[in-house]
């Protein structure tokens, strides 16, 4: 199967291979259709807050196939809202 990528699309796969999180652009392509087509399959109207351990188990799981960012990212909330402080 062939497509194009759009320009943002593929910058930021191409941003992602430079960073190192993926070795080509085609390993960020598959990565990406795998975690959608996962997603979709498991996919529920919203979460079943009755079932809590399932759905924390959902939540781990996204997280387990995120990245690394390759730099440190300052998530405080004085980095969001520094006129706040």
């Amino acid at each position: 199967m062939e497509f194009e990528l759009t320009p943002d699309i593929e910058n930021i796969a191409r941003a992602a291979v430079i960073a190192g999180a993926y070795e080509s652009i085609d390993a960020f392509v598959k990565e990406a259709i795998r975690d959608k087509a996962e997603e979709v399959a498991s996919a529920s109207p919203s979460p079943s807050l009755t079932n809590e351990d399932e759905w924390v188990a959902k939540l781990n799981a996204i997280g387990s196939r995120l990245k690394a960012t390759g730099f440190e990212v300052d998530d405080s909330r004085e980095s969001f809202y520094p006129d706040r402080t």
